[in-house]
């Protein structure tokens, strides 16, 4: 069983005081719905902080970090020649619902385009859970065909816009070019090899996809342990428990900004100094390569959009020797 070693604060280069007012500063900000703080630095776990009735076991639902998680699983594909090339157009991969017939710009649409949100699908994003356009995807029969029938307003691959529609055909892309879901992808060629503990993720009527399109509660959830070997994994290029699980190239291809600072499913600071998955209600998982730095940030489940970074830029950053 992989397991992360730990060391002490000081001698992993973080000023000790500063760190353990970590507690201080959530009670401070009346940040009461969070509930863990993960410091790994120099690959070893040097700062754990547990919210109401939490410990390292419990697990948070992820939401759009979802999103991250199957960037990694289309890393595994490719790297296992279960994908060609992220090139294929998705007239190649879904002909039945997108075609010249359907609309001239789906073969413009590709598997990169899906990853970095440029499809130009028109959705209109609502605030919180209230999304109108979502709730009508939900509601049809056949959401692939919901999707192929929306109108395309941006040529594909010029205008980025985060939206549910593209990470739902990308999972089904996934399904159909490879007969497996993202969960049956990371559980094969990656949980038993760095120990992660991961329950199936939920199906919905066409495809799995990130929770945020099918309930509000019973989504895909990881300890703060577990999210952080996702952080590491790219921290190491591809690399972790001695085992290459996606290549070196395709980390750098998912954390480079390609339009609006966006990677494959990966937000890029814009200060060039890291990037970060983020999930609805303050799930946070930040990358600080420079740094050797890995942070996750864990709250209560809430419909709320709310963030809780200032930990990481009041008090981890300015931590650092």
């Amino acid at each position: 069983m992989f397991e992360l070693s730990e060391g002490g604060l000081s001698e992993n280069g973080l000023d000790e005081n500063l760190i353990c007012s970590i507690d201080d500063f959530i009670r401070a900000r009346k940040y009461r719905l969070m509930r863990s703080v993960l410091i790994i630095k120099d690959q070893k776990i040097v700062y754990e902080w547990y919210g109401e009735k939490c410990n390292r076991e419990t697990k948070h639902a992820l939401h759009s970090i979802e999103k991250s998680v199957t960037s990694t699983a289309i890393g595994v594909c490719l790297k296992n020649n279960l994908i060609e090339s992220l090139d294929i157009p998705i007239t190649q991969i879904l002909p039945e619902y997108f075609n010249d017939e359907a609309n001239v710009f789906h073969k413009l649409i590709t598997l990169k385009t899906l990853l970095t949100m440029t499809s130009g699908f028109y959705w209109r994003n609502g605030p919180h859970l209230n999304d109108p356009m979502r709730e009508q995807l939900k509601r049809s029969k056949d959401w692939l065909q919901a999707i192929a029938d929306c109108n395309i307003v941006n040529t594909p691959n010029t205008v980025f816009q985060y939206k549910v529609t593209d990470i739902y055909l990308m999972n089904a892309c996934i399904e159909r070019l490879t007969g497996k879901t993202v969960y049956d992808i990371l559980n094969e060629y990656m949980f038993p090899y760095v120990g992660t503990s991961c329950d199936p993720f939920i199906m919905t009527p066409t495809s799995t996809v990130y929770h945020d399109l099918t309930q509000v509660k019973g989504c895909t959830s990881l300890s703060a342990i577990d999210l952080a070997k996702f952080g590491l994994l790219y921290l190491n290029h591809g690399r972790l428990n001695n085992r290459q699980i996606i290549t070196a190239e395709y980390v750098d291809e998912a954390t480079t900004a390609h339009i609006e600072n966006y990677g494959y499913y990966w937000w890029i600071n814009e200060d060039g100094s890291g990037y970060r998955a983020l999930g609805r209600g303050g799930q946070e998982l930040h990358v600080y390569p420079k740094h050797d730095l890995v942070v996750v940030l864990q709250a209560q489940d809430s419909p709320r959009s709310k963030f809780y970074t200032p930990i990481i830029t009041d008090i981890i950053l300015r931590a650092l020797k």
